[in-house]
């Protein structure tokens, strides 16, 4: 039950974080990429799995919303 708890416990964190993160960059004038990933490393720099996920996370919907942008249309 405590790993449970403790894996819920760094979710709801690096979610806050990439929040925060997300918000902070943009009022800096930075994509909002750019403190996600910060948040990410800076919350579970140490565990490796889980800062992989949420990179992953957040660049797959961008690396698609650019290969639809970039494909050339059929018609």
């Amino acid at each position: 039950m405590h790993h449970e708890t403790t894996l819920i416990a760094t979710i709801a964190v690096s979610l806050a974080f990439a929040f925060a993160g997300g918000f902070i960059a943009v009022r800096l004038r930075l994509p909002a990429l750019v403190g996600y990933l910060l948040a990410g490393i800076a919350v579970e720099g140490r565990n490796l799995i889980v800062a992989g996920a949420l990179i992953s996370i957040t660049l797959n919907p961008l690396v698609f919303a650019a290969i639809t942008r970039l494909k050339p249309r059929e018609e």
